[in-house]
């Protein structure tokens, strides 16, 4: 099997660009981030919250504020722990009164700890305390767009809100369609309607990513009524992660890093990968059972013995509200890049995932015995700068007999125009780095999340999303095709890597 390993490895592509500036153009380098504005940070902690640093944006137009928490639960061995950041509804945005109580509260810091970084700097041989020096410069202490341990949002059906931005605006109890940006979609609007349950999705990071990576597209999915479980994965395809051990006789919780994986020279890349896939997929499927413990009300304190899953981290945070909240019958897994092709072998390894959001996925991964089994619904949403033949050609191999396999390429956006560095790093930085296409970053995050949304919301009513997803693209016609852009024909191999590719 073909190797893609100048494309698939270096995901975060911006750290050698930092390197360069380090040893070669610091004045430059030093100028960018002043004229940026943003600000060191100080001491990082695991559970660092601030107020006063800008937050990442919350993409399109849903209906609620969000909250976050993490949560570790144990397993057999200590690599067999999950660890999973929840991001949930929490307030509806026309209640001001609520709306505002949430905006009060504490927002985590993007990076809470160095760990993660130093991560992708040993991954490149790089000097873990330049890039520390680069990102507290450059990153600062920028937020995640969630509320840490905010309640979730209370199931009731509103019919007053008597602070709301428009009294004029809702009739009967229920909200019009107030278009909060410049979007037109049908799910750009404010509802009154506060859900039972709410549906479920498990995301998957990308190699070198972690939970932390992704923030802005998971809170803005939650905006939008869904819950979500940031995996961060334990295969060693994480920047870096840890577990934590609980020792019975000191009541003790023992941390034990688990370091990112470097493949050798003249190691089987294929194999080692499928392997990392697998474990993967097991543990999305892990996350999703635990997200039904939590709507049974079955985790509990890992020293208080409870029936379903012990919570080693996130004690301090009351998991039952979850309780008879979230529809499990209604659950997608999504991803990016690894954790793209993490989405497709999860739904075809397990039925409980009604649907699959694979956004610019690395298919590499995935043995060809496989591609038969995909019967979910899937939206595949490519990079046109990052995607090349041998790679398309493969989602061409999933079953399209069973279910729809949606694919549409954004022209001008990069592989990192799904993750947060894209709006870490805006304008000049943003695209020296390679870490942003020509396509304004958060008004590509807004269609991203459209596409994803409607789609998610056809397949869960029991509808085919085709003419949902069509009417998106209408709205981004400028940006994005059908399908794909590039002629399958030409010559297969893949294109530099990102990292490589980015002009320094």
């Amino acid at each position: 099997m073909k190797s893609t390993i100048g494309k698939n490895q270096y995901m975060f592509p911006f750290f050698r660009s930092a390197s360069y500036y380090f040893k070669t153009d610091f004045k430059t380098a030093l100028l960018i981030g002043s004229n940026m504005g943003l600000r060191s940070s100080k001491t990082k902690g695991a559970n660092s919250t601030t107020k006063s640093a800008p937050l990442l944006p919350i993409l399109g137009c849903g209906s609620y504020d969000v909250g976050c928490a993490d949560l570790m639960v144990s397993g057999e061995t200590e690599n067999d722990s999950l660890l999973v950041r929840i991001f949930y509804p929490t307030a509806l945005k026309v209640d001001i009164e609520s709306s505002e109580r949430i905006k009060h509260g504490e927002y985590p810091v993007w990076l809470p700890r160095y760990e993660y970084i130093d991560g992708l700097a040993e991954y490149r041989n790089l000097s873990p305390r330049r890039i520390r020096f680069f990102v507290d410069w450059v990153i600062g202490e920028r937020r995640i767009p969630a509320c840490w341990h905010a309640p979730l949002i209370s199931s009731r059906k509103v019919d007053n809100l008597n602070n709301s931005k428009s009294e004029d605006s809702l009739k009967n109890g229920h909200a019009e369609k107030n278009v909060l940006n410049s979007s037109n979609s049908e799910h750009s609007f404010l509802s009154s309607d506060i859900p039972e349950k709410f549906p479920v999705i498990v995301f998957s990071h990308g190699l070198s990513g972690n939970r932390l990576f992704y923030s802005s597209v998971c809170a803005s999915f939650a905006s939008y009524g869904f819950v979500v479980a940031a995996v961060e994965h334990r295969d060693r395809s994480a920047s870096w992660t840890f577990s934590c051990e609980y020792n019975a006789e000191t009541g003790q919780l023992i941390e034990k890093p688990i370091t990112m994986l470097q493949l050798g020279d003249g190691e089987r890349e294929f194999k080692i990968r499928n392997q990392q896939l697998h474990k993967r997929v097991g543990e999305c499927v892990r996350a999703l059972n635990l997200l039904e413990e939590l709507n049974l009300g079955l985790c509990g304190p890992v020293d208080k013995n409870p029936k379903g899953s012990k919570i080693v981290l996130g004690q301090n945070f009351d998991w039952k509200m979850f309780k008879d909240r979230l529809d499990i019958s209604n659950a997608a897994v999504a991803g990016h890049s690894f954790g793209g092709s993490t989405a497709i072998a999860a739904a075809a390894f397990s039925t409980d995932f009604k649907a699959a959001v694979v956004l610019d996925g690395w298919l590499y991964p995935i043995e060809r015995d496989l591609y038969s089994r995909t019967t979910s619904p899937m939206l595949l949403v490519n990079a046109g700068k990052w995607q090349w033949p041998e790679n398309i050609k493969r989602m061409s191999k999933l079953d399209k007999t069973s279910s729809e396999k949606l694919i549409y390429t954004f022209k001008d956006v990069v592989h990192q125009s799904f993750s947060d560095f894209t709006f870490l790093m805006p304008g000049y930085v943003g695209r020296k780095f390679n870490v942003q296409g020509d396509m304004e970053p958060t008004y590509c995050g807004e269609a991203i999340l459209e596409f994803s949304v409607a789609f998610l919301r056809r397949i869960f009513s029991g509808n085919t999303a085709l003419d949902a997803t069509r009417k998106v693209m209408e709205r981004y016609a400028n940006y994005v095709v059908e399908g794909t852009n590039m002629d399958l024909d030409e010559d297969e191999s893949p294109p530099k890597s990102p990292e490589i590719s980015a002009k320094v």
